[in-house]
């Protein structure tokens, strides 16, 4: 499956890296970790997290305050 990724879903990731790395160090890397993981769970297995709306669905990471937003076609993921 191929991973494909909104302009605005690359700019969040990286203002909460930010973010998280002012917190702490390396905090903001645990953060993009968390969302790998929950990257490669949905593709994994695409379907397990509920929908909300007609073709979007959201999977919550371990860790931190976040979703991951996404649409499937065929073989495409789209992280919104």
């Amino acid at each position: 499956m191929v991973v494909r990724y909104r302009n605005e879903a690359v700019e969040e990731l990286i203002e909460t890296v930010k973010y998280y790395n002012n917190e702490r160090s390396g905090l903001g890397f645990e953060f993009a970790s968390e969302i790998r993981k929950g990257i490669n769970r949905i593709k994994k297995y695409p379907e397990s997290w509920p929908k909300i709306s007609t073709n979007v669905r959201k999977c919550l990471i371990n860790r931190f305050p976040f979703s991951i937003l996404y649409y499937i076609d065929s073989e495409v993921l789209l992280i919104l």
